[in-house]
């Protein structure tokens, strides 16, 4: 299992669209990311292109200039997301959490977060 704690990840793009992510999960590993914090500006703070089982734990989310702050999909293959315990501050451009292009039976979590921002966003898509 991969494990990032205590981190910070911060996109550098130059707007909300712009192809830039605070961290971008590929393979096929298990991965643990918790107590850390995303910000910056671009597309997503965490995009999950993996297709093994990732847990967000206790993390924070600045989203005013983000457009997806959690983006998952991508492709059919892949894994499990968990998010727990998690706070996402400000207004997003799109969503909190987007999901699409999962495989069949796929099972994503979202327990005990905190949404703070405007209610013309959705929470998840």
């Amino acid at each position: 299992m991969l494990r990032f704690s205590g981190c910070e990840f911060s996109a550098a793009g130059a707007n909300k669209k712009a192809q830039v992510f605070g961290l971008t999960l590929n393979g096929t590993e298990d991965i643990l990311i918790e107590n850390c914090k995303f910000n910056g500006t671009g597309y997503a703070s965490l995009l999950n292109k993996t297709a093994g089982s990732v847990a967000v734990k206790n993390c924070k989310f600045e989203c005013d200039n983000i457009y997806n702050p959690i983006e998952g999909g991508q492709s059919a293959d892949q894994g499990a997301l968990t998010v727990e315990d998690c706070e996402f501050t400000g207004v997003p451009g799109n969503n909190f959490i987007n999901f699409y292009q999962v495989a069949d039976g796929t099972v994503h979590t979202i327990k005990n977060c905190v949404f703070h921002g405007s209610s013309s966003n959705n929470i998840v898509r």
